[in-house]
């Protein structure tokens, strides 16, 4: 079905197929790369603010929200002008001072 999809949306007819496997590596290695990017996260906010082991969890959860929304709702705003940075540090704010988490946002974006 996959195979199908893709060759009736490719413009070249040349496409090689799609295999489910391959697929799922890929979800998997990107799942991997959000959950590291949520840890880097986390050990920021943790060297910023301490947190507990137990709200690793929570921190990747942020770290996921935030990407997701930078990339559906701010792709349109040049650099994010700022829109992203807001995002995190109203997603942080739950677990960190607002100042400290605008810190963070301002550190995660250089």
């Amino acid at each position: 079905h996959l195979s199908w999809a893709v060759r009736r949306l490719s413009p070249d007819q040349h496409t090689p197929p799609v295999r489910y496997r391959h697929l799922v590596a890929w979800v998997l290695l990107y799942a991997l790369v959000w959950a590291v990017g949520g840890l880097l996260l986390f050990v920021v906010v943790g060297a910023v603010h301490p947190l507990g082991p137990e709200q690793l969890p929570a921190i990747v959860g942020v770290w996921a929200t935030w990407g997701l929304t930078a990339m559906l709702l701010f792709s349109f705003v040049p650099f994010g002008l700022g829109v992203t940075e807001l995002t995190l540090t109203t997603l942080l704010s739950p677990f960190i001072p607002v100042d400290e988490a605008l810190f963070v946002a301002l550190l995660m974006r250089a």
